[in-house]
Formats: C-alpha cells, structure tokens, sequence
C-alpha cells in the first residue's frame, strides 16, 4: 500500500479474517485495539479492493505456470446487504415487487487447471451498481468501454496480462458474456473463448444470405449423441441425459442488414464455431436440456464437441466459488456503514473464500494425498498440538507430534 504500517495491519487484519471466516470483524479480531485496527484499515482511503487482490493475483500467476492450459470461468454475483438499513452508498438490483434489492457486484474471473483445480483469481471487479439513465436504442448507442458490461472484456485482458510464456487459456461465460466485441477481442488477443448464446445472431449462410443462429440449426444433421450426467438437487433425481449434438463454423455479420450504429462502425465479421445440444428423451418437456455454445475453439467431430461441452460444464466452479464467499465467508453479515468499505471487506474475503475452495477441492479428490501439499509443517503440527490440546493438558498424551505427515483429509477435518 506505499505504507509500512497500512501493509503491517493488513496482514494482521487478513491472518484473523482467515482464522475465523465467518466471523465479524469484531468476533475474529483478537480484542478490541484490534477490531479498532480493522475499521480503520477498511475507512483508510489509500486502500482499494484492487490494492488488496493484486498481489492474489501475481500468485495465481505462480501457480499457473507450468500448466499447458487453463479454463478462467467468468460471472457475477450480487452480494446483497438488502437487510442493513444504516449502511449508505450501496448499488441496486433488480427489483422484486415493490421491495428494492441494495447490495455490491462481484465480478469474477477464476483459474482453474485442466482437472479443474481452483488456482485462484486472475480478475475481480466490486461497484456499487448506479441506476441506468439511458434505455433502449439509446443503450445501444453507449460506447463499449463506458458500459458495465466491459468487464467481460477487462477480464480477457487481465488473463492475457497474467498468463506465463506457453500456458494457453480457455475464457467460460454464461449468456450476459454473449457480447459481440468481447468475440472481437477475444481473437485480436489470441485467447480462445466460450459462451453459451443469448442472442439468436445473424449470420451469413453458403449463399451469402442473412440468416439466423436457430435457422442455421433446423437444416443441420445431428452429428452423434453424448451422455451427460445430471446431478441431482433438492426438486431433481439425478439421471443421465442423453444428448444430440449439431455443431458448424459460422460467420457472425459485423453489421447485420446495413446495421449503422456507432458501436456497430467498426466492426468486422467474425469466423466462429457454434454447437447445439439438445435432449433427446427428457422425462418431460420442462426438464429437457439445451444448449447453444459459440467458441473460438475448432470443432471437427463430436470428440471435440464433447470436450467443449465439458469445457463449459467447468462454469459451474465460479458458481460454487460465490457460495464459499457467500455461505464460507459469510460476507453478507458484514456491517460496515458505507458501500466503500464493504468492497474492500469483500474483496479480502474474495481471497479466504478461493482457499476455503481450493482446500475443499484438493480433500475431496486426492484425500490420502500429502497435507503438506496444502499447509506447511509448523501449520499441520500446531494444528495436531490443538486438536489434541485436552488430552495433553491431562497427561494422557504428550505433546510431541508425530513424525509421518497426516493426509489431506484429516487436515483438512482438524
């Protein structure tokens, strides 16, 4: 922070943030001096969310190199304060009925190998959402850069930055991502990107005549099936579905039937794949499965269709990365008085939740692994010393820790 005390306290302020994350700020503070401390930091107006993820950020880099390719799922949350009627200077949401939703955006862009192993954060962007004054046709009119919507493209950017020589990535968005510049982009960096359509686009068909994504659809031959497991939830049993497959390279139409928008100007037609997966014999009509994917990836046969989609299903981490922000951190409690410094709580929670995250992934799917894969060797013996503290003040144990490094699961329970 260009501060040596600001840098000394933060440390102090993170290490108790982590110990106890769903604590306070007051209950995961040591005393009071302490909680004093951490107010102090959040209302310091040298410190900013980007100031505290940046160096997250150079070591999910570290963390990167090495691998041949990663997948970066993108997506925001709202993280809503609806409920702390004190607190000033929060956005909005949409609203449900007469009740107004207030709260912070969390933008999101996680790493993850090509196992899927959370490596951390290669972008974040936290606002507090303004109302929209321009509507409609003058929307469209708004600059790309001056939209919120940019930070679909800042992420692109942000991984081409972090990204070590020979590590190619893959960039997952849902349907919001389906942004025109961002394909655009995406292609003047060399990143490969997917996203599932929104948009039913034109496009350019063998005879050079307009047509849309869905009519593309109806006269293409179903090229293979693939089975898809469903996991079950609270209303769903799981199930397998299986799933016809239609895939074809496309040219999307810069400018759409003589398009003339000042946004629309300068762009060029775009080369892309697009797939079509649909459920072959759903058990009704509204549990049916679909969907549309536009990449920058090659699909040549369903091998690689099957992949992409694979690809795709790997979104669902940054899902599960908000609930451990959500649920893990408890960042909802919060009850700091202004929006400005609950950015800046949630951004340090952005880091402890990722951890939370990666600690959970790495027990459930190599849980006779090493511990010291995730915490070093004072860190498992202090936690065996504290694990086993009654016994030892008993006499029943002494407290000499074993020599042989417990698994991954039993760390992680302790």
């Amino acid at each position: 922070f260009g501060d040596k005390r600001l840098d000394k306290r933060f440390l102090k302020v993170a290490s108790a943030q982590a110990l106890k994350p769903q604590s306070s700020i007051n209950a995961a503070s040591a005393d009071w001096s302490c909680a004093k401390g951490a107010y102090r930091f959040f209302d310091n107006t040298k410190i900013t969310p980007e100031k505290i993820l940046e160096p997250h950020f150079e070591n999910t880099a570290h963390r990167i190199y090495g691998q041949e390719f990663i997948v970066v799922a993108q997506d925001t949350s709202f993280i809503d304060f609806s409920s702390h009627k004190m607190t000033f200077g929060l956005g909005t949401a949409t609203a449900i009925g007469d009740y107004e939703v207030k709260g912070v955006h969390f933008h999101a862009g996680l790493a993850l190998s090509h196992e899927g192993t959370p490596l951390g954060l290669v972008y974040s962007k936290l606002w507090s959402r303004e109302k929209q004054t321009k509507r409609g046709h003058d929307h469209t009119k708004v600059p790309i850069k001056k939209k919120e919507s940019y930070r679909w493209l800042e992420c692109l950017e942000k991984t081409n930055d972090l990204l070590p020589s020979g590590t190619n990535a893959l960039i997952v968005g849902d349907r919001e991502n389906d942004i025109y510049e961002y394909f655009e982009r995406a292609i003047d960096l060399e990143l490969d990107v997917l996203v599932r359509l929104q948009h039913n686009r034109v496009i350019v068909d063998e005879f050079g005549e307009s047509e849309r994504i869905e009519d593309f659809f109806l006269n293409e031959k179903v090229r293979g099936l693939i089975e898809v497991d469903i996991p079950g939830n609270g209303s769903r049993l799981a199930r397998k579905a299986t799933m016809e497959v239609k895939f074809g390279e496309v040219c999307f139409e810069g400018k759409p039937r003589g398009l003339k928008t000042a946004r629309a100007k300068n762009r060029s037609d775009l080369l892309l794949t697009v797939l079509k997966l649909t459920e072959k014999n759903p058990p009704s009509k509204r549990e049916a499965l679909g969907w549309t994917l536009i990449t920058t990836l090659p699909v040549k046969n369903l091998e690689d269709a099957e992949q992409v989609m694979k690809y795709y299903r790997m979104r669902w981490t940054i899902e599960l990365y908000f609930k451990s922000l959500k649920s893990g951190c408890g960042v909802e409690k919060c009850r700091l008085e202004e929006a400005e410094k609950l950015l800046k709580f949630v951004a340090l929670c952005g880091v402890v939740a990722w951890r939370l995250m990666w600690l959970t992934w790495l027990q459930r799917e190599i849980p006779h692994a090493s511990g010291e894969l995730a915490i070093t060797e004072v860190e498992w013996k202090t936690l065996w010393l504290k694990k086993h503290k009654e016994k030892i003040k008993s006499g029943l144990m002494k407290a000499e820790p074993p020599e042989e490094v417990p698994d991954l699961c039993t760390i992680t329970k302790w």
